[in-house]
Order: structure tokens, then C-alpha cells, then sequence
């Protein structure tokens, strides 16, 4: 009679040969003479419920010439073979062959490795200083050994109010996959949140396409008494066209991200160009709610500043200076007539000889731009290694402290309040486990509240003035990670 499998039980439980009062599997023996025990430990490697040699009766030995020893003695040296082959044998074979298949894996991969992508046939615009992967688009890794933050993120930042008298700040920057990113802090909770501004929009009619490394720039205000606060961000395409979008609800909505059309109009900077914002606030005898409007600063093909409103975008007003190409650019309120807040000051740079440039400011106020209103921080290096400005206004309105970040990732600053204080360097004293100290940036940000945001390492710090005269800032928080 055929053996059984080891799972067709149903016989070996009929001779009920467990002793525990279940079955187990059996595996069949040839041997009228051996009771039923439980095989050699090879049968099952689990050592826990090992089947059971059993005799399924029939006489299937040849010429019935087997003895207890003999029987035991083959069921040993059975059990000492794997696949027919002795357990020493085998075990040197699949050694082999296991060693083998390393040095196989090992050279495919060393060749795969070694494999170039594809080139890329178009080529940077060498006169762009962000131009290095304008081909990159959100929805597309890019290269960054930093896991947190796009090595080449510039920040900006902005801050508001609400009607409860609540502090928000957001601080905006690229991730490693060229997406944008909004860090907003509550002073009510005292925590970050993080959104993703690109996530946000990835499903709209109208997805974010951040050019890797695009300047940045933002701002929080009051559009009207009904529908309260909106925060407004800036950035360039990769094609350099001028692109924005806006939280219509940040505190009730703070994903409802929104494609703004800056009124249909189509903004088009030159390649490297930098962007500053800010919301301005309106004179009050031109608004009757007292509020504003949102303005942004950009450069073209001239060698002048562009100045755009949300009045009318497509009106574009045209600073006639002579400014550095690609020139970092910075936006902050001033106070007007009669001590309201209805100036603006467009901080730029000029160059004052082949090597050399300066920071300089214009105002504008009811009567219009005075573009030269006055020179502010000296000897600044030229493009492209273009210092990044930052600008931000204490004591209500009535003092500014004007901030240049240098290539070297240190802070030169001038004081302005009668007169002009220069700073050598300010220093940013502490910071997280692992900071370095002092503390140097790849990028910078100050809201209006004058706190100083800075990228170091993979990480983006929180700066708050310690001291006035001169500026010293202090480690406040880590705003990402």
C-alpha cells in the first residue's frame, strides 16, 4: 500500500498512538517490529510537535529481512542525508553556492553603480546664481544632502496679530524635494505646526512649480475688517514668471491654500532676480477702513527695481536706479504724516566701484518714490556672491535695523534711528545641541517684530534681540525640525 502524506492523518488517528490526547503528523516506517515513537529531530525543525514513526500495516519489506537494529539503523542513516546527499555534503554544496551568488550580486552591483545617468543637454544660465536644476519641478526629488531643508533655501517670514491679540509668525523655506514649506508659531500654544504649502495645492487646478532655490518673500496683514488676516506668499517659477499664493483663513484654515492670478497679470523677472514683500498699510486718510494693500519688489530686464501693488499688478511702477544685478531686495513699513504707518523703505544695492557695493534705501510715501534716500551698509561684495538683506522696524515704528547677511554666513547690520549706527557683526549667541557657536547662516529672515530666523546646518533658529545698541540676538526656539 502507497505511504501517506504526513497531512492524510485520519488512519494514523484512528490507532490513536498520541499520547496526549491529540494527533500528530506521521511519517511512515517499513517495520513490522517498531512501535510508534517520535522521529529524529530533522523530520521538524519547529522541536515542537515532531510527527510520529508509525506501521501502516502490510508486509512492504523485501523478503521481511529486517530486525529491530537493522530497522533503527536505517532510520538513522536516512535521517543523516538532505536530498539524498550525506548532511556534510550538502552543507559544503549549498555553501558554495551561496558564496557564489555574493560574488555574483556584488559585481552586477558594482557595475549598475557605476552606471552615469543620462546628461542633460541643456545647459544653466551662468548669469542665474539659482539657475543650477531650473528644470526641476515640485512633484521631482531634488538633490540635497540635507534631509530636512533644500541645501539651497532661501527663508522668508512674516508676522500678525489677530483680533484676540495672539502673535502668529510663519517662516517659509524649500524641503529636500523642492517643495515649500510654512512653520507657523501660535503665542497662545507656544508650538510650530508645519504645512506643506506644495502638498496642499499638489491636487488643485493650479499646483505650486518652485524653481529649486527661488527667492522667497511673504506677508501677513489685515485685507479688510470682515474677512480678517491673510498671509501672501512670492516666489519665481522656473521659467522666472512671478508666481503667488495666499491663506485666505489662517487661523480657521491654515491648509486652505489658494492660487493667487495678482489680477491676470503676468509678471516676468530676469534670471536671478530676488523678491521682497510686505503689506502695506494704507494713509488713513486714503482707506476709509484704515487698511492696506499687499506690494512686492522685483527685478526685470532693466537695471531698475520693479514695484508691484495690489491695487493693479499690471501697473507696474519702475524704480530708475542703478542697481546691482541681482540684487537682494527688502521691504519694511515706515511711519508717514502724523505718525501713522503709511511709508514704505525698499532696501537695494548699488555698487560703488567693480568690487565693492552698497545697501542703500528708498522711500515712498503719498508723493511717490524717493529713490536715493540715503546709503546704509558699506562695503558689501559684488554679485554673484550677492549678500541677503533683511529688514525690520522696533520701538513703534521709530527705529530700523537694517541686516546683510554675508557669503560668509556672518550678519553686518547699521542701527538707524537720528543717525546711522553701522555693526561690524552681530553676534547670535546659543543655540540648540550641536549649533555651532558663534552661529553663521546660509540664509536669513526677520519679521516685523524684529526675530531674526537664520538656516544653520539642516536646521532653521530663532533669534530674539537681547540687546539695543549694539543689536545682539539671543537662541529663542528651533523652528524645524
Amino acid at each position: 500500500m502507497p505511504p501517506y502524506s504526513t497531512l492524510e492523518v485520519r488512519e494514523v488517528e484512528n490507532h490513536n498512538i498520541s499520547n496526549d490526547g491529540g494527533y500528530k503528523e506521521a511519517v511512515i516506517s517499513e517495520s513490522t517490529n517498531l512501535d510508534a515513537h517520535h522521529a529524529p529531530f530533522e523530520f521538524d525543525q519547529r522541536g515542537i510537535s515532531n510527527p510520529q514513526v508509525i506501521y501502516q500495516g502490510g508486509d512492504l519489506r523485501p523478503n521481511n529481512q529486517y530486525s529491530p537494529a537493522a530497522v533503527e539503523k536505517e532510520v538513522v542513516s536516512r535521517t543523516n542525508k538532505i536530498c539524498g546527499l550525506p548532511r556534510r555534503g550538502f552543507y559544503i554544496i549549498l555553501a558554495i553556492v551561496l558564496l557564489l551568488i555574493i560574488i555574483i550580486s556584488g559585481t552586477v552591483g558594482g557595475v549598475v553603480g557605476n552606471r552615469q545617468p543620462p546628461t542633460n543637454t541643456s545647459q544653466p544660465d551662468d548669469s542665474n546664481p539659482n539657475a543650477s536644476n531650473n528644470n526641476n519641478n515640485s512633484s521631482s526629488p531634488h538633490t540635497s544632502p540635507s534631509p530636512n531643508i533644500l541645501s539651497t533655501s532661501k527663508l522668508t517670514s512674516s508676522n500678525r496679530t489677530d483680533a484676540d491679540g495672539v502673535t502668529h509668525r510663519t517662516v517659509f523655506f524649500q524641503d529636500p524635494h523642492n517643495a515649500i514649506v510654512a512653520r507657523e508659531w501660535d503665542a497662545r500654544t507656544r508650538t510650530w505646526t508645519t504645512n506643506n504649502v506644495t502638498d496642499a495645492m499638489r491636487n488643485s487646478a493650479t499646483p505650486l512649480n518652485p524653481a529649486p532655490g527661488t527667492p522667497l518673500a511673504s506677508a501677513s496683514g489685515v485685507w479688510d475688517l470682515v474677512s480678517g488676516a491673510e498671509t501672501h506668499l512670492f516666489f519665481l517659477a522656473p521659467d522666472y514668471h512671478i508666481s503667488s499664493a495666499f491663506l485666505y483663513s489662517p487661523d480657521t484654515d491654515p491648509t486652505g491654500w489658494r492660487h493667487d492670478v495678482l489680477g491676470d497679470a503676468s509678471l516676468q523677472a530676469r534670471a536671478g532676480s530676488q523678491l521682497a514683500a510686505m503689506w502695506q498699510r494704507c494713509f488713513t486718510d486714503e482707506c476709509e477702513d484704515g487698511t492696506g494693500w499687499w506690494v512686492f519688489a522685483y527685478q526685470n530686464g532693466s537695471s531698475g527695481v520693479c514695484v508691484a501693488n495690489s491695487t493693479d499688478y499690471s501697473d507696474i511702477a519702475l524704480l530708475d536706479v542703478e542697481a546691482a544685478d541681482y540684487t537682494s531686495l527688502a521691504f519694511a513699513p515706515q511711519l508717514g504724516g502724523g505718525g501713522t504707518v503709511g511709508r514704505a523703505l525698499l532696501a537695494w544695492e548699488s555698487l560703488s566701484s567693480g568690487e565693492m557695493g552698497v545697501m542703500q534705501k528708498s522711500m515712498y510715501s503719498s508723493t511717490g518714490w524717493t529713490t536715493h534716500d540715503g546709503k546704509m551698509i558699506y562695503n558689501l561684495p559684488t554679485p554673484p556672491s550677492t549678500p541677503q538683506f533683511a529688514v525690520t522696524v522696533l520701538s513703534n515704528f521709530t527705529q530700523t535695523l537694517f541686516l546683510a547677511l554675508q557669503p560668509n554666513g556672518t550678519v553686518s547690520a547699521l542701527w538707524y534711528d537720528d543717525g546711522s549706527i553701522p555693526i561690524a557683526s552681530v553676534r547670535f549667541s546659543g543655540g540648540p545641541p550641536g549649533a555651532a557657536d558663534p552661529v553663521n547662516f546660509t540664509a536669513i529672515a526677520v519679521s516685523e517684530d524684529a526675530m531674526v530666523y537664520g538656516i544653520s546646518g539642516d536646521m532653521i533658529l530663532e533669534y530674539e534681540l537681547d540687546g539695543m545698541d549694539p543689536p545682539s540676538y539671543k537662541y529663542g526656539s528651533t523652528v524645524y525640525p
